[in-house]
């Protein structure tokens, strides 16, 4: 188990483990200096013997000691792999052995003082900054524990032997903690620096087309959430060319949700927080907040008097911590990171933040590209399909049908056994073309710009009474639509749906269509005459799904422009759907 501090670490929250590969290479490296530099110091003490003689023969012994069991180290590095509880013991060792050297050879004056350095290299090599000086601490102690006894030697008999020097202690004292600060700080960006690697190549590997949008998003923002102990985080997205806003949450609990609001243009800045730093991080302190930022490469730091507003957030939070972003000249957004942290280097953490997003992004932007060039070619397909079944499949169902016509009258007017079979094949004919039109449009892309939307609702409707022969009419007072064309295409297939659900389920014989604008929202009624819904009353969008009522297929596209929808019920006296959308600008968003 690695030695460690009690502190918000961005090393640790990086979560880059060392690998075994990465663990026994250190081992090896460090194993490989450590007999040299032994076996080096025990042919300089042979060679020139220092005074007094019991030192030579004390390191000498000690030395060759340490030789045999770096060798030993050395040899099973080569063979056997380290695990975490080897490398502690190892860097133990590396303490207790200079540590008796020191202690036969003059203590704090020791030539072997040097070793401690190498075990200040090893704590860096094998773990970090905090490691480094917490070994380059326990060095002090040990120089000062030796100090005192050879101070107070004619007190206390350790077989210490030597003059203290007080100046020399205190300058291989600095040098010891100096040296420490500085390997531990080299090692610990050095590492920081692999691991932001790491964790970037491991957020891109799961940035792929068959995850989909939604499971990439979510990949790479949790690694936010981690990374910066955030429990939820936001992204908003802005088509520039459809003018539209998009909002993603993503909470802890690995919980996607994807919200559309029709927000207008000019509330498009504050939702972006395009009046704030490209990247900032801003934490609420007694009666102030403290805000750091990293905007075009330079770090600043200020005190504010509040937290940046969030339109689509309006819960108290300690810390956010946000980051700008764009996608080529289409999309542009900005992730924000609710009740995050960082820690003391907070403009290092800043920098990462920002450049993991500008990393991530385009990968993110090409699933984006190619599942909509896939939907593209399914749509194009479809749209293949609907042209085959309206010159194949259903000319010939016309067909048949005639001839089947044909047949019937001949058989009525001779009174033949085979009118009414002839008259329910006929009719059984006449279902299956109605069910192929209205499979060919639903099979045919809806792409229609707001001023298109009122002609395109009448002409369903018109469609839907002349193939069905049920009374339907198109009420609209309005003049123009200021929709976006996602919530035109989906008000229309929310309209075909229902046609078809009352044609298939409910009996009626008249239909009632209206669209128009009301207390700051767009509204859709359908009204029928038929059997109605299973139940009494008026339900919202929470109420049906908590009951499991109503129409699965308009719930989910009232979902997806962020909508409500109403139906209001009386079995056998049919059934009222309302669907209604907050108009730009009007009501709450996010």
């Amino acid at each position: 188990m690695a030695l460690r501090l009690n502190s918000f670490r961005f090393l640790k929250r990086l979560n880059v483990p060392t690998t075994q590969a990465d663990r026994q290479g250190i081992e090896r490296v460090l194993g490989a200096a450590r007999f040299f530099s032994v076996l080096v110091s025990l042919l300089a003490v042979y060679l020139y013997p220092t005074e007094p003689p019991s030192y030579s023969t004390a390191a000498g012994i000690l030395l060759t000691l340490w030789v045999v069991y770096s060798g030993s180290v050395l040899l099973w590095l080569r063979y056997r792999p380290v695990s975490p509880e080897g490398v502690l013991f190892l860097h133990v060792m590396d303490i207790l052995w200079p540590t008796v050297i020191m202690s036969v050879t003059e203590g704090p004056h020791s030539p072997f003082f040097g070793f401690f350095v190498a075990a200040l290299i090893g704590a860096a090599f094998r773990w970090g900054f905090p490691e480094a000086v917490m070994t380059s601490a326990l060095g002090l102690g040990v120089l000062g524990v030796q100090a005192f006894l050879i101070k107070h030697g004619d007190k206390i008999t350790w077989g210490l032997e030597g003059d203290f020097e007080a100046n020399r202690f205190i300058i291989r004292c600095s040098y010891l903690l100096t040296v420490g600060l500085l390997i531990g700080y080299l090692a610990e960006g050095e590492k920081e620096k692999r691991a932001e690697s790491a964790l970037i190549n491991r957020v891109l590997s799961h940035i792929r087309v068959e995850q989909g949008l939604a499971q990439s998003m979510q990949a790479t923002v949790q690694e936010y959430l981690r990374t910066f102990d955030s429990r939820r985080a936001f992204i908003v997205l802005q088509n520039i060319s459809l003018d539209r806003l998009f909002l993603w949450q993503v909470s802890s609990e690995n919980e996607v949700r994807t919200f559309y609001r029709e927000v207008a243009s000019r509330d498009f800045d504050r939702y972006l927080l395009s009046s704030e730093p490209r990247t900032f991080f801003a934490c609420r302190e007694f009666e102030s907040v403290i805000f750091k930022a990293v905007d075009e490469g330079e770090f600043k730091q200020r005190t504010r008097s509040e937290m940046p507003a969030l339109p689509f957030y309006t819960s108290d939070f300690k810390s956010l911590l946000s980051t700008w972003f764009s996608l080529d000249e289409e999309w542009r957004g900005r992730l924000v990171l609710i009740d995050a942290r960082v820690g003391r280097g907070a403009e290092r953490e800043l920098r990462f933040a920002e450049d993991l997003l500008r990393r991530c992004a385009p990968a993110i932007n090409g699933v984006y590209l190619l599942r909509r060039l896939r939907t593209r070619a399914g749509a194009m397909e479809r749209a293949r399909v609907a042209r085959d079944l309206h010159d194949g499949a259903i000319q010939s169902l016309i067909s048949v049908e005639m001839q089947v016509d044909v047949l019937r009258r001949n058989a009525e007017r001779a009174a033949s056994p085979m009118f009414a079979d002839l008259q329910h094949v006929q009719k059984l004919l006449q279902d299956e073309v109605l069910n192929l039109r209205e499979l060919m449009q639903q099979l045919r892309p809806v792409d229609m710009s707001p001023q298109q939307f009122l002609d395109f609702m009448a002409d369903t409707v018109d469609r839907f009474r002349r193939d069905t022969g049920i009374s339907a009419s198109f009420v609209s007072d309005l003049q123009d639509v200021e929709m976006s064309s996602n919530s035109c295409r989906e008000m229309g297939r929310i309209l075909q749906e229902a046609l078809v659900n009352i044609r298939k389920h409910s009996g009626a014989d008249n239909v009632l269509v209206r669209f128009g604008r009301e207390n700051g929202t767009w509204k859709l009624v359908v009204d029928d005459n038929g059997r109605g819904f299973d139940f009494n009353g008026r339900l919202n969008l929470q109420e049906l799904n908590n009951a499991r009522k109503g129409p699965t297929v308009i719930k989910e596209r009232v979902r997806t422009i962020g909508g409500d929808i109403l139906i209001d019920s009386v079995p056998g006296r049919g059934a009222r759907l309302e669907v209604t959308l907050t108009q730009k600008g009007h009501g709450a968003h996010g």
